[in-house]
């Protein structure tokens, strides 16, 4: 797992998206609640000043709950805005 916060400051203005982070093993194993939670905490690590996407860390593996893909959509549009 990157640091979300720490990879963007590195990285400063030398990127065009920073995207992720959302843990895989939350996204198969998890309950929806605690991918709402990894969510909101990789929007607070990396949204502010844009430039950041929201995704899982890798692919969705097969299994993953049809619950917890949809809790990751939410939450994108729940807390995913930003000025």
């Amino acid at each position: 797992m990157v640091d979300l916060k720490k990879a963007k400051e590195v990285l400063g203005k030398k990127f065009i998206i920073l995207m992720g982070n959302v843990s895989t093993a939350i996204m198969r194993y998890g309950t929806a609640q605690q991918v709402e939670e990894e969510a909101k905490r990789c929007i607070r690590a990396a949204a502010e000043g844009g430039k950041f996407m929201l995704s899982t860390a890798c692919d969705i593996a097969p299994g993953t709950p049809s619950a917890n893909i949809k809790a990751l959509i939410n939450a994108g549009s729940k807390y995913g805005t930003y000025p």
